[in-house]
């Protein structure tokens, strides 16, 4: 498998996408909900802006996060408001995810800024960024690594990419084994990245391989260069793929992906010369919380398209396919990909019976793409047809695109993890 994806660090207002609070945890009591009204006098950053900037930015946006400026520090804060302010109120911070209203999915309220909320920031800003007095707990925060993991395994050693391929200025492929003899058999229910370098990271991709496919080469500590895939190698199946700067994953009670006996796990990363990161070794990994057994394996399910053309300067290019599901499924997650172009996507369900479930919709940003937890796994059955959609904004662009790993080329695929039904 040669399928790259999952695109590039988090950009929110200076170089991360955050995820936004919970409006009951960050109201104070007199709020009036999503009128968009909010007194100047009312507002101060322990009362109100602190809890907010906690859940909505501080995940990347700190000490040993992966965007610039720590905002746990009210200074910070301060300095950038106004900034902050304007990239809120144009929409691209927090950066745009899935409608909860078509399906309702895990952490939602810490990834969307209701009107109310942008309404306290905005007096908050123009009523001189009181501080008010301390008090009070602070609000959640989604997780940027797994917590507690019960074993992390990364690269045998620090790599320094060496961007020398002509054919593909900027970006290099390399390969890497990981051993996970000690876990095999285990089931992985929940999992995250652990970025070496996040500056050098586009994204990572990680399947299985067996060990009857790795020779010599494939050994190598340094890796190998797989822009066109993994030479001598068939990957079986994959288990992840992640963007420095998104939350791991933790799978629904009683399901896990399986590490195969007598496998290694491929790890394939994509690094962009980042100008402040080239020169700089990564020594990236991933981290695990494993299982003995659970009530539910479950697997990656891809569904996507190549064949479609974006024209030069069209605004809404589009492209849909219907999938026919060919047994009984549960769908317990789903990630839309796109690259850069990308502007919004659409997954639902046709059911045999005529009726339709939507599971993902949204507008779409290249530098936050999401695995959508959903609440309620959606059922799928023999017959049923899953139709997704990709749109594109190329009205910028001089020249037609069309599908291709490169982030100046465009994909559409989705990936959903989800197990047999036995009920």
């Amino acid at each position: 498998m040669s399928l790259r994806f999952f695109g590039s660090l988090f950009v929110c207002l200076t170089g991360s996408a955050c995820g936004a609070g919970d409006a009951s945890k960050m109201a104070p009591a007199d709020a009036e909900g999503d009128s968009g009204e909010a007194s100047a006098g009312d507002v101060t950053w322990h009362g109100d802006i602190e809890n907010l900037v906690q859940s909505q930015c501080v995940r990347c946006h700190s000490a040993d996060g992966q965007a610039p400026g720590d905002f746990s520090d009210v200074a910070t804060v301060e300095l950038l408001a106004e900034p902050i302010l304007a990239a809120v109120e144009a929409g691209t911070m927090p950066p745009p995810v899935s409608d909860p209203s078509c399906r309702p999915y895990v952490g939602s309220e810490l990834m969307r800024l209701d009107e109310d909320e942008k309404a306290r920031l905005r007096s908050w800003v123009e009523g001189g960024m009181p501080r008010g007095e301390p008090g009070g707990g602070l609000g959640e925060v989604l997780p940027a690594r797994l917590e507690n993991p019960d074993a992390i395994i990364r690269m045998p050693e620090p790599y320094t990419p060496t961007f020398s391929q002509a054919s593909e200025p900027g970006n290099e492929y390399r390969c890497f084994l990981l051993d996970p003899s000690e876990f095999a058999g285990q089931y992985i229910t929940a999992i995250g990245p652990e970025v070496g370098e996040p500056g050098l990271m586009h994204h990572i991709v990680l399947s299985t391989v067996s060990r009857d496919d790795v020779d010599e080469r494939h050994l190598d500590p340094q890796g190998w260069e797989c822009m066109n895939g993994s030479p001598g190698i068939e990957t079986d199946d994959m288990i992840a793929g992640f963007a420095p700067g998104t939350q791991p994953l933790v799978l629904p009670p009683g399901t896990g992906l399986q590490i195969p006996e007598d496998s290694y796990l491929l790890l394939d990363m994509h690094y962009f010369a980042n100008p402040d990161a080239v020169g700089l070794a990564d020594q990236t990994g991933v981290a695990l919380k494993l299982a003995d057994s659970v009530e539910t394996p479950v697997f990656l399910m891809s569904l996507g398209m190549a064949n479609f053309e974006i024209g030069a300067g069209d605004p809404a290019a589009e492209a849909r396919r219907a999938f026919p599901m060919r047994t009984d499924l549960d769908l317990y997650t789903m990630l839309p990909h796109m690259h850069g172009l990308g502007s919004a996507y659409n997954v639902k369900v046709e059911h045999t019976n005529g009726d339709e479930t939507c599971v993902v919709e949204g507008g779409y940003s290249f530098d936050n793409q999401i695995t959508f937890l959903l609440e309620e796994p959606v059922a799928l059955a023999a017959g049923d047809k899953i139709d997704v959609r990709c749109e594109w904004d190329n009205s910028g662009g001089t020249e037609d695109v069309r599908y291709g790993e490169r982030t100046d080329e465009e994909m559409c695929f989705f990936f959903g993890l989800v197990g047999l039904r036995t009920d």
